[in-house]
């Protein structure tokens, strides 16, 4: 367990050391998928809670996210 919790972190921060060599972060956001009651294809979710660190929760529009990911995999 501790070797795969290793690695995850290492490709997380080789993932986020990738983005920040060609674009500025601003602030993080986690995208945790959410199923909301009346589907809006305009929206695309919203900040729940925004952590003491600066880490925003962000419930994610399960729906629109997937909707996006089909449409450009036609």
């Amino acid at each position: 367990m501790e070797k795969l919790f290793q690695q995850t972190l290492i490709k997380q921060l080789t993932y986020e050391l990738s983005l920040q060599q060609k674009h500025k972060v601003s602030h993080n956001k986690f995208f945790i998928p959410y199923y909301y009651k009346t589907i809006d294809p305009n929206n695309l979710g919203e900040v729940e809670i925004i952590l003491p660190n600066g880490i925003s929760i962000f419930k994610a529009n399960f729906f629109y996210i997937q909707n996006q990911y089909l449409q450009e995999n036609l």
